[in-house]
């Protein structure tokens, strides 16, 4: 084959043939190479994009972990929480009605037509701290009876906020163990993704 090509004068047209051949080889081999960049550029992308999308979708609040446990406690011992506050108030509120009964003779005593607070002045500190007490033990009891009065037990929001807590917990086993870890992950992978979207339009050119 030598020999005939240089006897044709084709030795010239040989070289640039086989010059050719390994530029076309070098640029099938870079092809090959930029679509499976791609395809893992892809895939990687998708990824990204899912798992972006779902940590963005749950809207997590800072600290809400800790709030949705709290209510679900709540919620879930609601008949238990009522009557214990009950017997509390009741208590309270039986306290109260005894001190104002009591409250009457002793200020007839401290305050009647012979008023003892006039031979010991000291006594109407005393009396100061009955009022004050019993304003404070009135006050408690309406507190509690307010409080009594706010819980309820429901069902449908029982199962809310499990179900919330479930997908809080599940989103905790991917990306962080807090909700402020899964946030910064979540920020992590949007930064990274926003790179990946400027490289593949750089390998598709």
């Amino acid at each position: 084959m030598d020999i005939l090509d240089k006897y044709g004068g084709l030795w010239q047209l040989r070289t640039e043939v086989a010059e050719g051949s390994r530029q076309l080889t070098e640029v099938r081999q870079e092809l090959d190479r930029l679509r499976k960049d791609e395809e893992e550029l892809a895939q990687r992308v998708d990824f990204l994009r899912y798992q972006v999308g779902e940590i963005s979708t749950a809207n997590l609040r800072p600290s809400e972990d800790d709030d949705l446990t709290l209510e679900r406690d709540r919620v879930a011992n609601a008949e238990r929480i009522i009557t214990l506050s009950d017997h509390a108030y009741r208590a309270l509120y039986d306290s109260f009605r005894r001190s104002r009964i009591g409250h009457g003779p002793y200020r007839a005593g401290v305050q009647g037509p012979f008023p003892m607070e006039r031979l010991d002045p000291s006594l109407s500190e005393n009396l100061e701290s009955v009022d004050a007490l019993t304003h404070q033990v009135d006050e408690l009891a309406r507190a509690l009876r307010s409080y009594r009065d706010g819980i309820e037990y429901s069902p449908d929001r029982l199962q809310e906020l499990e179900e919330r807590l479930d997908l809080i917990n599940g989103l905790k086993r991917k990306y962080g163990s807090t909700i402020g870890e899964i946030l910064a992950f979540g920020e992590r992978a949007s930064q990274e993704l926003e790179k990946l979207y400027h490289s593949e339009e750089r390998v598709r050119d």
